[in-house]
């Protein structure tokens, strides 16, 4: 069996916003400020480039 593993320096955190929120804000996936939002306004991105581009701004405490 020939099983790929991926590299131990290759984080994979997930960004993610509410198409709900007021300011436009993304957060890591592990933000507090996520607990309240509701599972069907969750936007996801792949990369932190991809919601500035989407003209979200990044969260002053989680700082993704």
């Amino acid at each position: 069996i020939n099983r790929e593993k991926s590299p131990k320096n290759e984080i994979m955190t997930s960004y993610i916003a509410s198409n709900e929120s007021i300011d436009s804000v993304f957060h890591k996936s592990s933000c507090g400020w996520m607990k309240n939002v509701s599972l069907n306004s969750i936007i996801h991105f792949s990369n932190k480039d991809d919601a500035i581009k989407t003209g979200f701004k990044p969260c002053k405490s989680c700082r993704p």
